[in-house]
């Protein structure tokens, strides 16, 4: 019984190690994203009328210049 005890704290202090050092992961992410689109959006800083979000295969079917010619709103 003391041995399942010992394993079970150095189970949770384990965890509670690496639980505290993706802290690091999860804080410095967003300074890693390349497309700040959305944190645009959130913040309201993005001044746009049309915002175009998807996966690269969408991006190369819909091309936001050729939207904002031809409707005269801005896209990003």
């Amino acid at each position: 019984m003391k041995k399942f005890i010992t394993n079970i704290l150095i189970f949770f202090a384990g965890f509670f190690v690496v639980d505290k050092l993706l802290i690091v992961v999860r804080n410095s992410a967003p300074n890693r994203e390349p497309d700040k689109r959305m944190e645009e959006l959130y913040t309201g800083r993005a001044n746009y009328d049309i915002v175009i979000l998807g996966s690269s295969r969408g991006a190369r079917d819909i091309i936001a210049g050729k939207i904002q010619d031809s409707l005269k709103l801005k896209t990003k």
